[in-house]
């Protein structure tokens, strides 16, 4: 389900034709959209603490199908605005909850392994989808909705896979009983207002503005050097997309191998793939900065995401996971407004300025991850100085 957002993209421009839309009643179609996926995604931690993680899931999948709807009732702009509204807050409620699922399920090496799958699912479904939406869409412009079909798959292995547990609640209140003392004083585990936690969610939010550089610049800036305009562009996201899926394979013996400096290794593939496509003198360059890039972004963010878990309290796992995807689509709001803003000071092509940006904030970041020790701090210190830290 992370790669729907891809689905719709195609049919933007026929949807404004066929129904003679605004462009700032579009726009704001759009930009609520988004606004409805981190609706799911806060939504999702308070379900998961009175509703089993199971059902949570299989609401968010029916609510993902509803997406559909344009392919069967295609001569109302409401229906096409409706359906995409109802489908962002499934979509929202299921990243967050996927997420807080495996960690809650999967513990050491095999949480790793389990969220680096999900990292190269989601690289695939965004290649498989945007792909499927381009066909369809140029068949007809409400065919690409179909795809929104698919999800009745994830629904169905829902209801037929996955087991049936009750809600946080209840354990809560069961393990109080048994313990005779709250269960916040039984956990180990640092509180969501910790350094380190606020730490790791700004952590998610400066990885997605950097990769807001690469979807929304690509194209200009392949053009403007004349690297191949468009197709280039399109070649270059499939090989940011190609890292994507590598990262989630390669991820798990990374953090093997790295430990405490993954997510050094994984900016600094970012700062080197920003150096490439800021100098790339042929599409081949281009395209090689834009695979370490996804690299970058499907390491770190399953990196963080296991670092979350393991340090956080487990009754709070659904909560984080809720504020770690609406921290990671901060990164993607502020992206725009704050590479306009800076490129718009400097001299030369703007295109090539964000990408210069994009080098500087990478090293920043790196400075940061370095001087803070912050996979180091990450590791859960006494139960005495869990508070502190």
């Amino acid at each position: 389900m992370s790669g729907a957002t891809v689905i719709y993209s195609p049919a933007v421009a026929s949807v404004q034709s066929t129904f003679n839309v605004a462009p700032d009643v579009l726009s704001s179609m759009l930009s609520l959209a988004a606004i409805a996926n981190l609706v799911g995604a806060l939504v999702a931690g308070l379900l998961q603490r009175f509703v089993a993680q199971r059902v949570v899931i299989i609401l968010a999948a029916a609510l993902a199908l509803v997406g559909a709807a344009p392919l069967f009732i295609n001569n109302s702009f409401t229906v096409v605005y409706v359906a995409l509204m109802t489908c962002n807050v499934g979509m929202g409620i299921m990243g967050a909850t996927s997420q807080s699922y495996i960690s809650l399920h999967f513990d050491g090496d095999q949480r790793g392994e389990v969220m680096a799958w999900r990292t190269s699912a989601q690289g695939l479904s965004n290649v498989a989808l945007s792909a499927g939406a381009g066909v369809l869409t140029a068949i007809t412009w409400y065919y690409c909705f179909g795809l929104y079909l698919v999800f009745a798959v994830a629904l169905l292995a829902a209801v037929i896979l996955l087991p049936s547990e009750p809600p946080f609640h209840k354990e809560e209140e069961k393990a109080e009983k048994a313990a005779g003392a709250p269960a916040s004083v039984q956990e180990h585990g640092r509180k969501l207002t910790s350094w380190t936690t606020i730490m790791f969610l700004l952590l998610i939010t400066a990885t997605t503005f950097l990769e807001c550089g690469i979807y929304n610049y690509i194209s200009i800036h392949a053009e403007a050097n004349n690297l191949g305009g468009s197709v280039a562009a399109g070649m270059t996201i499939s090989a940011y997309q190609a890292g994507l899926i590598v990262s989630g394979i390669l991820a798990p013996f990374v953090f093997k191998m790295a430990k405490q400096r993954t997510l050094i290794v994984a900016y600094t593939l970012d700062l080197i793939g920003y150096v490439l496509i800021f100098i790339a003198p042929t599409a081949i360059v281009l395209f090689i900065g834009a695979f370490l890039c996804g690299m970058t972004y499907g390491i770190a963010t399953t990196r963080i995401g296991v670092l979350v878990a393991e340090s956080v309290r487990p009754s709070q796992i659904p909560t984080v996971f809720s504020l770690f995807q609406v921290f990671g689509a901060g990164g993607y709001i502020v992206g725009a407004p704050i590479f306009s803003a800076i490129t718009g000071m400097m001299p030369g092509l703007m295109s090539s300025n964000v990408y210069l940006i994009g080098i500087v904030f990478a090293a920043c970041i790196i400075a940061v991850v370095l001087f803070s020790g912050i996979e180091r701090r990450a590791a859960l210190p006494t139960a005495n100085a869990v508070e502190a830290a």
